[in-house]
């Protein structure tokens, strides 16, 4: 038995945050949308050429994607003071932001690992579909676009309130300079750049 207070399984942490709210978001509505959309402007097919320039494109802007995720994740969690990450813990919000960043490291793998399927053995048909997905992909990223700002915001409060409960002390004079100080560095510099 461990002491842990998180949940360590993804697909538990993905039910708590209400799996039926992601299907009613605005990104599986612009998905499922586009499905219908690109049938009619393809007349019912992906060609080949096409989609094999498609895949190319899905791949290279996925694992991009992918990348600059996990940057961010990195960012958040290596460079937030630890008494903010304590509080957020506490609050249960760490655990979702966690999540949010790895649902939306997996779907760049899922769509990477259905490209190259669609590569080795192409249907237009399911282009189609691979194509809603990769829809799915950018707009999801709304999400945590807005789970990172909501997370900047909460923080920035935060600094707020410990800048305000504690006081700060007088600044040092003796770190700054005084002006007959600057104008005897000012001289020296332009006596360099006469040389």
């Amino acid at each position: 038995m461990t002491d842990r207070e998180y949940e360590a399984s993804f697909l538990k942490r993905l039910g708590k945050l209400e799996v039926s709210s992601f299907i009613k978001s605005y990104d599986t509505f612009a998905a499922v949308l586009s499905i219908p959309i690109i049938y009619i402007i393809t007349d019912g097919g992906i060609t080949r050429e096409t989609g094999a320039d498609l895949l190319l494109n899905f791949s290279v802007v996925s694992a991009s994607l992918f990348a600059i995720i996990l940057t961010g994740l990195t960012i958040i969690t290596s460079f937030t003071d630890k008494t903010f990450l304590y509080t957020w813990q506490k609050v249960g919000e760490f655990e979702n932001l966690v999540t949010y960043f790895q649902y939306n490291l997996i779907l760049p793998i899922i769509l990477n690992l259905l490209s190259l399927i669609l590569y080795i053995e192409y249907q237009e048909e399911v282009m189609i579909l691979l194509t809603g997905f990769f829809v799915y992909l950018l707009f999801s990223l709304y999400h945590l676009i807005a789970l990172v700002c909501r997370y900047a915001l909460q923080r920035g409060e935060f600094i707020r309130q410990e800048m305000e409960s504690t006081p700060q002390p007088q600044s040092d004079k003796s770190d700054s300079l005084s002006d007959e100080e600057l104008k005897q560095i000012y001289g020296l510099l332009n006596e360099l750049k006469e040389e």
